[in-house]
């Protein structure tokens, strides 16, 4: 299926109430902003760093643009670490992001996890694959709240993590309705969204789970928390009955919290945004609707700890607030930060640099 999917260059559109500027200014600021990057990358080593922003494409390098130039006064890194036990034995390694790999040192961070998955599973000829869970990102685009497509995300999350070491990323849709939909788009539309709605035609949960079973490394990208929720939640329907890579599991939750705590280290969870948030105990306070008045409970991969990506020192009474009224750690994830843990111990730190 990655053979099918074409890598496509995006950029995200200026955030709802960005001051609009001329073609020139834009261009102009880009020019500086990258010129100024490469000033402060080259003198200290640039090969020292992963791919940095000449090898990004679309929101992934305005983001990492955005980070590492630091325009705005720097958030102050917590030096504690967070309390977050792993739900199960204490091997669990965890790279929880607020809007990407946004720095030098997150890229280098994502390698070395990856390899050490990589290295802890024994991979034949050092396999370093990588599971991209879109369904978040699917939800998010057609509620018109994200701009860029998961086809999209696919490219551009092909790209980066293709070129920071994976040997391959799979691209999948955990809900088959959202499948079903994307394959009627591509038919509609042709071209590059035919190509990818036809890749995501043809999965199944068969197919999902022996890439989960085969992958060092599982990323479910940023946009809805419900959807990715619901998709993870849902009923598997199991074809195949040779292989272990059912396993009984009735859920890909089932299959993931298996694998992220089975306590060998050889899958790294990588949450961004959505991701990230799903990945702890409470999630209500990040969904809408009718779900939002719900104790539903994310995936606990860290015991009593519930993540809030994007948050900033403004946010500290509120979640200080929800922590004691729901028996919770509330736990913010700054952008242009990370919580990450290597399993070489039970609780979560900031990485800020």
């Amino acid at each position: 299926m990655s053979s099918q999917t074409p890598l496509l260059a995006t950029a995200e559109p200026p955030r709802e109430g960005a001051r609009p500027c001329g073609k020139r200014t834009w261009k102009a600021a880009g020019l500086v902003g990258l010129g100024l990057l490469l000033v402060t990358l080259v003198p200290a080593g640039y090969d020292r760093y992963s791919i940095g922003p000449l090898r990004l494409q679309g929101y992934a390098r305005s983001e990492f643009i955005r980070c590492t130039l630091r325009p705005f006064p720097a958030i102050p890194c917590p030096s504690q670490p967070i309390e977050c036990p792993a739900a199960g034995r204490p091997l669990r390694r965890m790279l929880l992001l607020s809007d990407g790999l946004t720095t030098p040192n997150m890229e280098q961070l994502f390698q070395q996890m990856l390899q050490a998955a990589s290295d802890a599973g024994a991979r034949q000829d050092g396999e370093k694959r990588v599971l991209l869970v879109l369904d978040a990102a699917y939800a998010a685009f057609f509620k018109g709240v994200q701009f860029t497509s998961p086809r999209e995300y696919c490219s551009m999350r092909r790209h980066e993590l293709s070129a920071l070491g994976a040997s391959a990323v799979t691209c999948v849709i955990l809900d088959p309705a959202a499948r079903e939909h994307l394959w009627q788009i591509g038919l509609s539309k042709g071209g590059e969204s035919e190509e990818f709605g036809a890749a995501m035609h043809v999965i199944d949960d068969d197919f999902i789970l022996r890439e989960l079973r085969r992958a060092s490394a599982v990323w479910l990208e940023m946009g809805s928390p419900g959807a990715l929720l619901t998709g993870a939640r849902r009923q598997l329907h199991i074809k195949s009955k040779h292989g272990d890579h059912g396993k009984g599991y009735k859920t890909f939750e089932d299959a993931l919290r298996d694998r992220v705590l089975d306590g060998s280290g050889s899958l790294a969870y990588v949450g961004a945004s959505g991701g990230s948030i799903v990945a702890g105990d409470l999630v209500s306070f990040a969904l809408s609707g009718e779900m939002r008045s719900e104790d539903i409970v994310g995936f606990r991969l860290a015991s009593n700890c519930s993540f809030s990506p994007h948050a900033t020192q403004k946010d500290d009474a509120w979640l200080h607030s929800y922590s004691e009224n729901h028996h919770t750690t509330a736990v913010k994830i700054p952008d242009c930060q990370a919580l990450v843990d290597f399993g070489e111990g039970l609780n979560l730190g900031y990485t800020c640099e």
